[in-house]
């Protein structure tokens, strides 16, 4: 019976332990997403430059000397680009994204994609329907992600992207007229 309890007991300190690390991770997390979301890293970056020339070169930024006031100076000037990341951040990029949408809407892009595809389509039934010999296919020696497929008068020479083939070019034979 000890036994089982014991069992139990390292679960529930393991579970517990678990859940506050993933608690701590979220916090560190979100407060990262926000020092980045609003430019804040800059200005904690330099005041983190501050501590280490404090510690060890006996820095002190406090002191109204010349090096205290160029220091805060160049902490203004951390502070002006967080300002201007955040304004970019929400402002300009929504803004930008209302405009694309505006000129680009994604119904119209939906649609243009299906006409593109069709269109692809349609050349290579084409092809196909005209020439009905087999053509021999393999990959190129000479050029990585290429697919040949070569016919008695011409080769197809289609590129490879995310295992998907496309048709790059088609390149005749030198005996055949184009």
């Amino acid at each position: 019976m000890s036994r089982k309890s014991g069992c139990a007991a390292g679960l529930i300190l393991g579970s517990a332990l678990r859940l506050l690390a993933l608690i701590l991770e979220f916090f560190i997390r979100l407060i990262a997403n926000l020092l980045v979301f609003f430019g804040l890293w800059v200005p904690f970056l330099y005041s983190i430059l501050g501590l280490c020339l404090y510690f060890f070169l006996d820095f002190n930024p406090l002191d109204w000397d010349l090096e205290g006031q160029l220091y805060f100076a160049g902490l203004a000037v951390c502070l002006v680009c967080s300002v201007v990341i955040t304004i970019r951040n929400l402002v300009l990029k929504p803004a930008k994204s209302v405009v694309k949408g505006y000129k680009e809407p994604l119904w119209k892009k939906d649609r243009e994609k299906k006409v593109k595809k069709d269109m692809r389509a349609y050349p290579s039934e084409t092809l196909r329907e005209e020439i009905e010999e087999r053509p021999n296919i393999y990959y190129s020696a000479i050029e990585e992600d290429t697919l040949i497929h070569e016919y008695s008068d011409r080769f197809e020479i289609f590129r490879l992207h995310d295992n998907r083939a496309k048709l790059d070019r088609i390149e005749y034979k030198d005996n055949y007229e184009k």
